[in-house]
């Protein structure tokens, strides 16, 4: 039986969906093509702007690739500083299982997981050779003390946090990230502070919200490697993501990485939509339908 907040849940997301597709339906004039990272051609080995990576065919007609990551490990001597950019590979990347979760305190066992070594992300698209699809940014929640790109429970970290159903109903390219949690994430103190000058973020304490503008830059020099339009982002978070979505707005380095639009997805458990989208397309496109009937959406930030 699911729970009786799902159908809010399920709302919410569909109107976001919705006007992610309307933007991504716009006639706006496109910015000059980027050359820094191969257009899209359809094959899932993908060149970035650190290295190669491979796709694996996921559920949905989709390709997946997990555990890219988008900075340094902040480990050592970049704990508690913001994240760097990641080391090139020379060697493609196939990664086939998920990365480990920031390191957090877990209920339910009563002990710490994870790894420090967490700044991943994972990107889905559908199989075609389409380019410029619109791209949906989503952030876990957990109290932005628990939690992973790739789970719905914050206690057990026991399901699939799959973005394979949504990238293919919807066609776009949905990325999901890591940030640092707890005391790693959000923590100051006199110690910590450098008060170097052109450094001021590494004394900031907010590292878990510069983690996700560090994501959302990579999107920026990425994603038209993946088939996505950097000009056509949009963001989405549940829970405590929801209020890292609130961060990221009034956040003057965030400006500029999703010029397009924002879904505010501030309450209820996301697992029932993400695993029962797929069952439930056919009813989806219809209410996807009667929302842009009723609602057109003439640019400028959204939010729900």
């Amino acid at each position: 039986m699911k729970p009786a907040h799902s159908g809010y849940v399920r709302a919410f997301m569909v109107l976001g969906i919705a006007i992610l597709i309307t933007l991504g339906c716009g006639d706006d004039e496109e910015d000059a093509a980027r050359t820094d990272v191969p257009i899209w051609t359809g094959d899932p080995v993908v060149q970035t702007l650190s290295g190669t990576v491979r796709g694996f065919e996921e559920k949905a007609n989709t390709w997946v690739w997990k555990a890219i990551p988008f900075a340094k490990p902040p480990v050592g001597p970049l704990r508690w500083k913001a994240p760097q950019d990641p080391d090139p590979w020379a060697e493609t990347r196939e990664e086939s299982e998920y990365c480990s979760p920031c390191t957090q305190y877990a209920f339910f066992y009563r002990n710490v997981i994870g790894s420090e070594d967490c700044l991943y992300l994972n990107v889905w698209r559908p199989q075609t050779a389409e380019t410029n699809l619109p791209v949906y940014f989503w952030i876990h929640g957990g109290g932005n003390s628990a939690g992973s790109a790739w789970t719905t429970s914050y206690f057990e970290l026991a399901e699939d946090y799959s973005g394979a159903n949504l990238a293919s109903i919807s066609n776009f390219v949905f990325v999901s990230a890591n940030y640092r949690l707890g005391p790693l994430g959000w923590f100051t103190h006199p110690a910590l502070r450098e008060g170097v000058l052109g450094r001021e973020k590494n004394d900031s304490g907010n590292y878990g919200t510069l983690d996700l503008i560090k994501a959302l830059t990579w999107i920026q020099g990425n994603i038209e490697a993946f088939g996505g339009d950097p000009n056509k982002v949009m963001i989405a978070g549940q829970s405590a993501g929801g209020f890292n979505v609130q961060s990221l707005l009034a956040s003057p380095l965030a400006q500029g990485l999703f010029p397009k639009g924002l879904f505010l997805f501030l309450l209820g458990d996301p697992v029932h939509l993400l695993h029962g989208i797929g069952q439930e397309a056919s009813v989806l496109h219809l209410e996807i339908e009667l929302i842009l009937e009723k609602r057109s959406h003439k640019g400028g930030d959204v939010i729900i």
